[in-house]
């Protein structure tokens, strides 16, 4: 690999499955599990019309600050 470690859990394609899974079993919140070698992820997921609600626990990787000057 390129040496980055990649996030345990896909919260974009939650925001698809939630949707998916909550229309095909009725219901507006779910739990999904996401498995990963060593790690994995719980999220709790939300459909609030055009909007999906995320939950799960995480930590700050990398953090920076970026200062623009005025043009």
């Amino acid at each position: 690999g390129c040496g980055i470690a990649e996030d345990p859990t896909t919260g974009s394609a939650h925001c698809i499955l939630a949707p998916l899974f909550g229309g095909r079993l009725g219901r507006e919140a779910l739990n999904f599990h996401q498995a990963y070698p060593g790690r994995g992820g719980d999220l709790e997921c939300e459909n609030r019309g055009a909007r999906v609600l995320l939950r799960g626990r995480g930590f700050t990787v990398v953090e920076s600050r970026l200062r623009l000057e005025p043009v």
